[in-house]
């Protein structure tokens, strides 16, 4: 789930992922709360759902589906990408960003890593990509 602005790193993620042979579905809430309980249903056919955006990580849209995931019994890992909850320095959007680890890149490593230490070396292509 990529949410808002961070709706393109989402779908570069995506990119990044499908060219390794990672199948992804990439999804940006038309709303964040309440959020859209076909999501549940999304996260119960991954192998790792992965939320991302430029809120805060604590009371954030992704906290809040990993909250309804939990209560709906959903044992999909789970990956938050989100702002510390910390100072952080002035610079450019940006520059906040990739020092943080809010990037196409680092997320898309990230994901990897999980997904290779858990196992999941090479998955099916299945990409699907839905924004609005």
């Amino acid at each position: 789930m990529a949410v808002g602005s961070m709706a393109a790193v989402g779908v570069e993620v995506g990119e990044r992922l499908g060219a390794q042979g990672i199948g992804v579905t990439v999804v940006d809430p038309r709303w964040v709360k309440p959020l859209d309980p076909a999501l549940v249903d999304l996260a119960r056919e991954h192998r790792l759902v992965v939320s991302i955006e430029d809120n805060g990580r604590v009371g954030g849209a992704g906290a809040a589906l990993l909250q309804l995931l939990n209560a709906e019994g959903v044992p999909t890992p789970f990956s938050l990408h989100g702002i510390p909850q910390e100072f952080l320095h002035h610079a450019e959007r940006q520059a906040i960003l990739d020092r943080i680890g809010l990037n196409a890149q680092t997320i898309a490593r990230g994901i990897v890593e999980r997904l290779a230490a858990e196992g999941h070396e090479r998955l099916s292509i299945t990409e699907q990509v839905t924004h609005d």
